[in-house]
C-alpha cells in the first residue's frame, strides 16, 4: 500500500470524507495530523499553517484545483456504493465512468477542491 501527503484547511471535514470515501470508521488525528486509510489506501492528512488556509469550517466545496502535477487514483470495491457514501459531503463528480481495460475509473473532487480519481475492477 503506498500513501499520498495532502494539506487541508478543514482537518475535520477532510478526515470524514476520506474516512467515508474508504469506508472506515476510525480516523486518528492528533497534532494537526490525520491518517485515513482502508488496506488498500492511504491518505496522510496534514494541516495547512494559518496563513495558507480557507476559512474552516467550510460551508461549501473549494473550487477545484484544475492546475497540479498529480491526481491520487484511490481502488474500490464499487463505484456506485462509494458515490452514494459521499453524496452528502461537499465532494463534486467529475464527468462519467470511463473504462480503460480492466477497469472502470471516476474523477471526484473532495471539499477542498483535489482532483482525485476512483477505480474499480471490472467484473
Amino acid at each position: 500500500m503506498s500513501s499520498i501527503v495532502l494539506w487541508v484547511s478543514d482537518m475535520d471535514r477532510q478526515s470524514r470524507f476520506y474516512a467515508e470515501l474508504f469506508n472506515v470508521a476510525n480516523v486518528e488525528t492528533r497534532n494537526g495530523f490525520a491518517q485515513v486509510g482502508d488496506g488498500a489506501n492511504s491518505v496522510l492528512l496534514h494541516q495547512l499553517p494559518l496563513e495558507y488556509r480557507a476559512q474552516t469550517p467550510l460551508n461549501e466545496a473549494l473550487t477545484a484545483q484544475t492546475e497540479v502535477a498529480i491526481k491520487p487514483i484511490f481502488r474500490v470495491s464499487s463505484i456506485q456504493e462509494t458515490t452514494e457514501r459521499i453524496q452528502h459531503s461537499f465532494a463534486k463528480i467529475s464527468g462519467e465512468v470511463l473504462n480503460h481495460g480492466e477497469f472502470n475509473y471516476l474523477d471526484v473532487i473532495d471539499p477542498e477542491g483535489n482532483v482525485i480519481q476512483i477505480c474499480e475492477q471490472v467484473h
